[in-house]
This record gives structure tokens, C-alpha cells and sequence, in this order.
């Protein structure tokens, strides 16, 4: 019966140390790490594993050196938000956050992307009937990009899940084949 208890014992604080360890981490971001932006970029938005403390905050960096001030700086939950400038020059960026996780350690970290907004061309003005046509179909692009970042994101919390269930599904086996043979 000691075996039983100590199996028990043992699966079940296996499962809860594992995520009483894990920090916060970054799941998303927009623009993504290492990505290239060719649209106007109006937003950085961090997404993080767990919620982020009110202390959290971040800065952008202009080829390492020069920083762009963000503005209206966001938290909402495990989501941390900042609009940029109207004008934003094309090149390399960094973004450095500094965090307080749910577990209270304080996270550093960047990410870097490349800016490359193609200059706007001077075109002549389309006949009515395409301007009817243009919005509809950049309405229709932005759902598909919002899916792939959400289908993208890693799920840390699903592996947690599933080694948890295999630790609890090992211990329930360990505890029957020990009442089994005690019978014999």
C-alpha cells in the first residue's frame, strides 16, 4: 500500500511542478520574428504564454540604434499592444520588452523584422467602378492573415496536457497491477 501512495504521490506532483516551472514566454507577435512587412505598419502587438504584470512594457529600435516612440503602450491579459508613428521609414527594427510574468520573473527578450513598405505610385484615377471593387477585396484578406498567426501559434500548454495525462495514466496502471498482485 506504501508503493500505491508513493506512485500517487509521486505522479501527481510531477504533473503540477511542470507548470509551476515554465516562465513566460513569447507565443506571437505582429509582424513576426525575422519577418519581412511590406503593408503599413501601424501596431506591434507581443503575445505571451501567461498574463503579463502592468510594469510590462517594450521599445522599438531603428537599426539598433535609433528608437521610434510608441504610444498608447497596452496590456490586455497575456497581450501587450503599442501604436507607432504615422511614419514609419523603412528598415530593420528590434523590439525589446521587458516583462513581469504571471509567476512574478521578469523576462527580457527582442525580436527583430524588416520594414519595406513599397513607395506610393502616382497612378492616374480609376474609373467608379473599380474604387466599388478595391475595399471589398481587402476585406477579404485580413481574416486568412489573422488565421495562419492563430494557427501558428505554438501550444505549449497542449504538450503540458498531454504529459501530464500520460503521467496520470501511468500512475492509475501502477496502482492497479500493485492491488492486483497484493490479492495473489
Amino acid at each position: 500500500m506504501k508503493k500505491i501512495i508513493v506512485l500517487f504521490l509521486f505522479a501527481l506532483f510531477t504533473f503540477h511542478q511542470t507548470g509551476a516551472l515554465a516562465h513566460s514566454t513569447l507565443e506571437s507577435s505582429n509582424p513576426e520574428k525575422g519577418s519581412t512587412v511590406t503593408e503599413k505598419l501601424d501596431e506591434i502587438q507581443l503575445t505571451f504564454n501567461t498574463e503579463v504584470e502592468e510594469s510590462s512594457a517594450f521599445k522599438v529600435l531603428k537599426d539598433g540604434k535609433t528608437e521610434v516612440p510608441v504610444e498608447n503602450i497596452q496590456i490586455n491579459g497575456s497581450t501587450l499592444t503599442g501604436q507607432l508613428p504615422e511614419q514609419v521609414e523603412n528598415g530593420s527594427y528590434t523590439v525589446s520588452w521587458d516583462i513581469v510574468g504571471a509567476d512574478g520573473h521578469v523576462i527580457k527578450d527582442s525580436l527583430e523584422f524588416t520594414l519595406n513598405v513599397p513607395a506610393p505610385v502616382q497612378e492616374e484615377q480609376p474609373p467608379a467602378e473599380d474604387k466599388k471593387k478595391e475595399p471589398a477585396a481587402e476585406k477579404k484578406e485580413e481574416p486568412a492573415a489573422k488565421e495562419k498567426t492563430a494557427s501558428e501559434t505554438p501550444s505549449g500548454d497542449s504538450t503540458m496536457v498531454i504529459i501530464g495525462s500520460i503521467l496520470a495514466i501511468a500512475a492509475v496502471a501502477a496502482i492497479f497491477f500493485s492491488v492486483r498482485k497484493g490479492r495473489r
